[in-house]
């Protein structure tokens, strides 16, 4: 199998005129590949054997990689010497290259509506997309309002996540105002080895439920409501225990005459009897 990665470099009409570097990066090593100059290979590090060759094809450079094995797994980056930075290079974003034995897994995208609260208080939205599922690692998020690509200032995604069975998830977010939320349309989708269908929020089925939930109480209720509740019932115990207290003095005094009436007649009764 075959790796080739293309270099464009914009505003470069001449790719002869500058010297195009390639570069290898494993986790914080850099190493030199070779360098084109004036459309010709003119040097190749010796750890790059044959395997390894760079080539001019029409405005463009390209790496290319033979018969790739797993050692192969890194970022590629080109790179040229900047006009006026004496010993400065413009670097690419880079391309990484991953090498395994297991097979592509396309995303999974599921997409979040933004919290009530949220839109009520601030007039914001955030809406998160959950890629998971997914292998091998190498993914680009996009968000779409409407028909256009979402500027790069209202996405936030976290770093890629590896899951319990080795394939990845990734979560992103866009903030957008409440206006944009409630007058256009949004959209996630994602760049990967195995592209996904992108996934688009209905929003006619979020307000069912935001109307459902509004109308049904399936929660169970505030410390305030049971205070409440207890508030209510307290009178009626007061009632009821104030009664039982009456009742239960009222038998305890009974009792404790009759006690003493009956002392009282043994007594009278004890001197009756007493001979003169």
């Amino acid at each position: 199998m075959t790796a080739r990665f293309i270099c464009r470099i914009e505003g470069l009409d001449n790719i002869a005129s500058q010297p195009i570097y390639w570069y290898q990066q494993k986790n914080t090593v850099i190493r030199g590949i070779g360098v084109l100059r004036s459309q010709q290979l003119t040097w190749l590090h010796t750890d790059f054997n044959s395997r390894f060759n760079i080539e001019v094809v029409e405005s463009s450079t390209l790496l290319i990689i033979n018969d790739i094995v797993l050692s192969d797994t890194a970022i590629y980056y080109c790179a040229l010497t900047h006009v006026t930075v004496v010993g400065a290079k413009i670097f690419g974003t880079g391309t990484k290259l991953v090498v395994t034995g297991a097979s592509a897994q396309s995303p999974k995208i599921q997409i979040f509506p933004p919290n009530i609260t949220e839109l009520d208080r601030d007039k914001k939205a955030t809406i998160v997309c959950l890629l998971t599922d997914f292998f091998p690692d190498v993914i680009r998020v996009q968000w779409f309002i409407g028909e256009n690509s979402a500027p790069e200032d209202k996405v936030s995604t976290d770093l890629v996540e590896t899951q319990a069975d080795g394939n990845y998830s990734v979560i992103s977010r866009l903030k957008i105002s409440k206006f944009e939320w409630d007058t256009k349309s949004v959209r996630c989708s994602a760049e990967h080895e195995l592209t996904p269908e992108p996934a688009t929020i209905n929003k006619n089925s979020i307000s069912a439920n935001v109307q459902s939930n509004t109308a049904t109480q399936t929660c169970s209720p505030s410390v305030q409501n049971l205070a409440t509740n207890e508030t209510k019932e307290w009178p009626m115990s007061s009632l009821q225990l104030a009664s039982f207290t009456y009742t239960l003095l009222l038998l305890k005094s009974v009792v404790y005459c009759g006690i003493i009436s009956f002392i009282v007649y043994k007594v009278e009764y004890r001197d009756v009897k007493k001979p003169l």
